[in-house]
């Protein structure tokens, strides 16, 4: 699972190169809403010091309060876009949190 904070920048650490079929890979991350099924797509960049380890990225996401399913593609191309990748790395869930998201109108 993958945890943000909405319009903050947030360091994650995953292991995608190690599913990458590409030697200099560069990513494109596909988020789902779990509720109202958009689709968006987040192309992070890798700031990791060790890239055949791990790789680190910070993101800053725009994204509503919410869970949705992620799908991480790999791609030669530097800031791909859903057309450019190449296989699926990584999916799972990828959480958003956020204080800017609360409900003002609740009754008890």
């Amino acid at each position: 699972m993958i945890k943000v904070v909405k319009n903050t920048a947030t360091e994650i650490a995953v292991t995608f190169k190690e599913n990458s079929t590409v030697a200099n890979p560069f990513y494109l991350i596909q988020v789902q809403n779990t509720q109202d099924e958009i689709v968006s797509t987040i192309t992070p960049t890798d700031i990791s010091t060790s890239k055949d380890r791990y790789n680190l990225f910070s993101i800053t996401s725009p994204l509503a309060k919410g869970e949705y399913y992620y799908t991480a593609y790999d791609s030669d191309i530097e800031d791909p876009t859903i057309g450019d990748v190449i296989g699926v790395v990584e999916y799972g869930i990828f959480v958003v949190d956020s204080t800017e998201d609360l409900e003002d109108n609740v009754y008890l």
